[in-house]
């Protein structure tokens, strides 16, 4: 297979002819790596291919974030709405100040654990 890579703006050649290399099929939702290597007046091309391509429909989502939207509104609805009305009238602007920062561990929290990969 034979790529078109710009190379400049000259009138005698402005397409370069480039040889392509891929390792694998292309997928949804798979993760590539392009590398373009130059060798005098020929370049090639390399994909290789990251991640595995989807096996189910995007759509299977959307009712997981449906719920978890859902749930995280109730949540924090209820939860500043209770840590403002049973603090002290010179607490209030802390106790609100502690919830988003426990929100905030929280959120830290799952990061910590999504970099860890303990998942295959």
């Amino acid at each position: 297979m034979t790529v078109n890579l710009y190379e400049s703006a000259t009138e005698e050649n402005i397409f370069q002819s480039c040889s392509y290399s891929n390792e694998g099929s292309w997928g949804v939702a798979a993760i590539y790596t392009v590398v373009v290597t130059m060798d005098g007046n020929n370049c090639k091309l390399i994909v290789h291919q990251d991640s595995n391509p989807a096996t189910i429909s995007i759509l299977t989502f959307i009712p997981q974030y449906l719920v978890l939207t859902i749930a995280e509104v109730m949540v924090s609805v209820t939860g500043v709405e209770w840590a403002y009305t049973e603090a002290p009238p010179t607490m209030k602007a802390i106790v609100n100040a502690l919830w988003v920062l426990t929100t905030c561990v929280g959120n830290l929290i799952d990061l910590v654990i999504v970099s860890l990969k303990v998942y295959s």
